[in-house]
């Protein structure tokens, strides 16, 4: 997931500190220092985000991301799309880092995020109360 962009930036990073001179390396490292931080800051967001749907839903978060046996049923599916469309239309994540987070494929999320808007504007299933109760409390919640 996120280990796989830390080490392409790790790497532009270090290749930078080669070309300079000796004295720029303390500067270079602590920059690689902030951007390591930023991405475990970014992947923690994520999951507090993630789990407090997952709360409100009543679903069990470790087994709806994954790719067992079972995940297919409604109510993780439907999780799983609430969290691809708060994600990217809340807080702006790219649908190829929502996939990654999710071991999907980005053209799965971003399908499963048009279904989401389709359901939520006929409130199908009544999931039109779900979604904004959820977005009721990530938004009383002032870090998220």
């Amino acid at each position: 997931m996120i280990k796989q962009a830390q080490s392409r930036k790790m790497r532009t990073l270090l290749a930078d500190i080669l070309l300079q001179q000796p004295d720029l390396r303390q500067t270079y490292k602590m920059r690689i220092t902030s951007i390591l931080d930023e991405f475990q800051i970014e992947e923690k967001r994520m999951d507090i985000i993630c789990i407090v749907i997952a709360d409100l839903m009543e679903v069990d978060i470790e087994f709806a991301i994954s790719k067992g046996k079972g995940t297919k049923k409604k109510e993780y599916v439907l999780f799983r799309s609430m969290c691809y469309f708060i994600l990217r239309h809340r807080y702006g994540y790219s649908y190829s880092g929502i996939g990654r987070y999710f071991n999907r494929n980005h053209a799965s999320v971003i399908h499963s995020a048009k279904r989401i808007r389709y359901d939520l504007a006929e409130n199908y299933n009544g999931v039109k109360p779900q979604y904004k109760e959820i977005l009721s409390v990530l938004k009383s919640t002032s870090n998220l």
